[in-house]
């Protein structure tokens, strides 16, 4: 893996790799007319650069048997989809060929100094209201942007200025248990929005920060780096119950699973009482949860508020049904009704594609994690933290499907092309 490793990284590397995140999760660049815009002008600068490995071309043919089984089963073709996926794959794979393991460098760079600007604006908004609402009301406006469809079932973009968005569901601090301590200082009711970073939402900036604070724990092998303390800042300022959950999680396994560390021992106790006083004293936490959990075992399921756990029990049930090639995209080819309303990611995947495409996803990420951690000289125990961590916060949204995250399916495979190209 050490002839993979090229830290001398170009221009057009962190450019590709932008647009990679930008495709994936930016309210300003998502929409088939940008990801379409952004396949064509790759494939024409680079195609000198690009290969079809067998694994690509299997992939496209698994994606298609899929996609064709589940278009027989309920007799329900949507070629504009299709198509789509397709386009998304393609782009993916065309920019993670051409980065290589670069792409890894390069994608914890970006979202280090994305998350840095985020940091300054959120503190900033903090400390000015004022200028807050100036930027909300007079700014934001001039960054909308509609080339992607919004039905009538969807919700409008939060406002944005493309490096920052700004989130329109805050949270009051009185949530976190902190009114009886902080009840003396001004703003102690105030409503604070969320950091999202420059994503469409909490949600979504959680599963772009969560792999970035892995990959840097890999890199740079220590919880103290800058990279690794920006991103838990980040974590915090979202206010976003999963990615407290992961956070701990992701630590707590980086810390247990490498050598050393006389003190292990010591410590779990006290992380467990940790986490044992935040679940059942923060509100917005363990109260959060109990209360989404009880929603799902004492009410009807279809009618029931759309949380992300009645989502996922309502995806796990109708997968039952079609377990082999998933729902696909037949809940498109008719109206909408609220029982087809989903934001649960990780579940949402398995029920439109089936069990063995969710099972193939899942391992073909495993497998680039795994490789990380061989090469790097990580505990490989850290990559089903890993993979597990990245399920958990994809519990948030639908984002696995966007070309970011399909390119984590292919990286294996294409180190690996380059490895026996160039050494045999």
């Amino acid at each position: 893996m050490n002839d993979y490793v090229n830290i001398n990284l170009k221009l057009t590397d962190y450019i590709l790799c932008y647009i990679l995140i930008a495709i994936s999760g930016v309210n300003f660049f998502l929409g088939n007319t940008i990801l379409a815009i952004v396949f064509i002008i790759t494939l024409i600068i680079f195609y000198k650069k690009i290969k079809l490995s067998n694994f690509i071309i299997y992939y496209l043919i698994t994606v298609g048997i899929i996609l064709l089984g589940s278009a027989v089963t309920y007799s329900s073709f949507n070629i504009n989809n299709y198509l789509s996926l397709f386009v998304r794959i393609g782009t993916a794979y065309l920019i993670l060929f051409i980065l290589r393991i670069n792409f890894l460098y390069a994608y914890v760079k970006i979202l280090y100094y994305l998350s840095l600007i985020s940091l300054v604006f959120w503190f900033v908004f903090v400390l000015s209201p004022g200028f807050e609402r100036f930027v909300l009301f007079k700014i934001t406006p001039f960054f909308d942007h509609y080339l992607f469809k919004i039905s009538e079932q969807d919700n409008l973009p939060a406002p944005h200025f493309i490096i920052y968005t700004m989130n329109h569901v805050g949270m009051n601090l009185a949530s976190f248990g902190l009114s009886d301590a902080l009840s003396n200082l001004e703003g102690i009711n105030r409503i604070y929005m969320r950091n999202s970073v420059c994503f469409t939402e909490p949600s979504t900036a959680m599963l772009f920060i969560i792999p970035a604070l892995a990959y840097s724990l890999i890199l740079f092998k220590k919880i103290s780096s800058k990279e690794v303390i920006v991103f838990i800042l980040v974590i915090i300022t979202s206010w976003s119950t999963g990615g407290y959950a992961v956070l701990f999680f992701l630590l707590a396994g980086w810390y247990f699973t490498q050598k050393g560390g006389k003190n292990k021992f010591i410590m779990f106790p006290i992380a467990m009482l940790v986490a044992y006083f935040a679940f059942f004293n923060v509100e917005s936490f363990g109260v959060e949860i109990l209360g989404k959990v009880d929603e799902v075992s004492n009410t009807n399921l279809q009618y029931a508020k759309r949380t992300r756990l009645v989502n996922a029990a309502l995806d796990i049930e109708e997968s039952f049904k079609h377990p082999l090639f998933g729902k696909g995209f037949y809940a498109e080819n008719r109206p909408r009704t609220y029982y087809d309303w989903r934001t649960n990611g990780t579940t949402y995947l398995l029920n439109r594609y089936g069990y063995v495409a969710f099972f193939l996803y899942f391992f073909l990420i495993y497998k680039f994690f795994d490789l990380l951690c061989y090469s790097f000289n990580v505990n490989k125990q850290f990559a089903l933290i890993m993979i597990a961590s990245l399920m958990f916060i994809g519990f948030g949204n639908k984002n696995f499907e966007k070309p970011l995250f399909i390119s984590l399916t292919m990286i294996y495979s294409i180190l690996s092309f380059h490895y026996y190209k160039y050494n045999n």
